[in-house]
């Protein structure tokens, strides 16, 4: 990857799907604390520049005078997504695990110990459903589009090229979220849920539910 894309992916503010308000885990562990947000979006974008894959859409900002004929366009990363790709997983190294180490060692102990005897369980317990096993897949670790291009289908477009990208080298995907707008975007994309279990946050999020989901990647995405 270039300095220039890295330079952007770490600057530009994103969010999951369906925003961070849809997020309870997210609000859960991080509360509003834009700092610590930013942590953990780079403890996933950091490790996949490492052996992982980052996928962006690009988007024009506005038009540059001066730059050639018809003049030239700025363009700024408006959707990301981080991959882990078969063989590999997202924080299985100690080079990897340090970034995710920082975002945990950021958050308060009571939520640190709420995600590891709580949410991380749960969850662990969904992803070792996916078939032949997380490595196996393409396991999608996070996918996040810019706070001004929500609802433009951004998300849609990387996630149908992830499904083909892996329906060529005969893997499936896999994924897991926690959010229910997120859940509905993956199964218009071919996803299906292997694993469903509820999550107790307390307070005024009171429950929500974790999804473990694969693609088996065998056709087209469907249309949105």
């Amino acid at each position: 990857m270039s300095r220039h894309l890295y330079r952007g992916l770490q600057e530009q503010p994103m969010v999951g799907v369906g925003g961070i308000a849809a997020d309870p885990l997210t609000i859960k562990v991080c509360g509003h604390d834009l700092r610590i947000h930013r942590l953990f979006h780079l403890s996933k974008i950091e490790p996949a520049f490492i052996d992982g894959q980052v996928y962006v859409i690009r988007l024009p900002t506005h038009t540059q005078v001066g730059m050639g004929q018809g003049g030239g366009q700025e363009q700024r990363i408006e959707c990301v997504a981080t991959v882990a790709q078969p063989g590999y997983s997202s924080w299985d190294t100690d080079e990897k695990k340090k970034y995710l180490d920082d975002a945990l060692d950021a958050i308060s102990p009571a939520s640190r110990q709420w995600l590891e005897e709580s949410a991380d369980p749960i969850i662990d317990e969904g992803k070792s459903m996916i078939p032949h096993g997380v490595k196996a897949s393409y396991y999608l670790q996070g996918i996040a589009t810019a706070a001004s291009s929500q609802g433009k289908g951004l998300a849609t477009a990387i996630l149908r090229h992830l499904v083909e990208r892996a329906r060529r080298n005969g893997a499936l995907m896999g994924l897991n979220t926690i959010s229910g707008d997120a859940h509905r975007l993956y199964e218009r994309c071919g996803f299906r849920t292997i694993h469903k279990a509820p999550i107790v946050y307390g307070g005024e999020s009171g429950q929500g539910f974790s999804y473990v989901m694969v693609n088996d990647c065998l056709g087209e995405a469907q249309n949105e």
